[in-house]
């Protein structure tokens, strides 16, 4: 939920759903190949710490780009036709 409320403010409801479905494909990428990296860190180091330090890294490459993704771009005649509504 959080997700698509970030998403949506960041970068308007106009461009939304190209966004959202870029960002599920990621997520769900993430979601299926990040236990089976981590888990091959873990047999290569023979321990966690490097599974963590990687999670914590990719989660701090992923806040950054967010960061610096930028405000959303309105044209005065979107708003216009927005707001009359």
């Amino acid at each position: 939920m959080m997700q698509s409320l970030l998403l949506a403010e960041r970068f308007g409801v106009r461009d939304y759903p190209r966004i959202a479905a870029r960002s599920g494909l990621i997520s769900f990428s993430g979601t299926a190949f990040g236990p089976l990296l981590l888990g091959w860190l873990y047999d290569v180091a023979g321990g966690y710490r490097s599974s963590y330090l990687a999670a914590g890294v990719c989660s701090i490459i992923g806040a950054t780009l967010f960061s610096f993704a930028g405000s959303a771009s309105v044209d005065s005649a979107e708003v216009a036709s927005v707001s009359s509504q």
